[in-house]
C-alpha cells in the first residue's frame, strides 16, 4: 500500500536590509514518504510580524526540487517576524498533509538582520 502522505523535508532562512526596511526569504522543501520532491503543492503560510497582531496569508507552489520561496519586506519598527506553513495541498488529490511527520518545524521566529 504506497503512503500518500507528503511533509516538510527542510528549509533555509535568508535576511537582508536596506533602506530603512528588512527582507526575510524562507525557502522550504516538501517531500513525500520516500522522502522525494512533490512538485506543484501549493504551500499556504503565515507572517505575523513582531510587534503587532498582523497576520498576512502566503503561499506558494514547489517546484521541481519540491522546494517552494516566501519572501516578505518588513519596516524597522518590526524586529522579528513568526512564519508558519499552515498547510499544502499537493497537486495530485491522492495525497495529503501529514505534519506529525515533519522533518523540522513547519514555524519559525526569524529576527531582523
Amino acid at each position: 500500500v504506497r503512503n500518500y502522505a507528503v511533509h516538510v523535508g527542510g528549509y533555509t532562512v535568508a535576511k537582508s536590509s536596506a533602506n530603512g526596511q528588512w527582507t526575510a526569504t524562507v525557502t522550504y522543501t516538501v517531500h513525500d514518504a520516500t522522502h522525494g520532491p512533490v512538485l506543484g503543492a501549493t504551500v499556504f503560510a503565515t507572517w505575523s510580524p513582531v510587534p503587532g497582531s498582523t497576520v498576512l496569508q502566503d503561499s506558494a507552489i514547489t517546484d521541481a526540487n519540491g522546494q517552494c520561496v516566501f519572501k516578505r519586506t518588513f519596516g524597522k519598527k518590526y524586529y522579528a517576524v513568526m512564519f508558519e506553513i499552515t498547510s499544502i495541498q499537493p497537486l495530485d488529490a491522492r495525497f495529503y498533509y501529514d505534519a506529525t511527520s515533519n522533518d523540522v518545524s513547519a514555524g519559525l521566529a526569524i529576527n531582523s538582520p
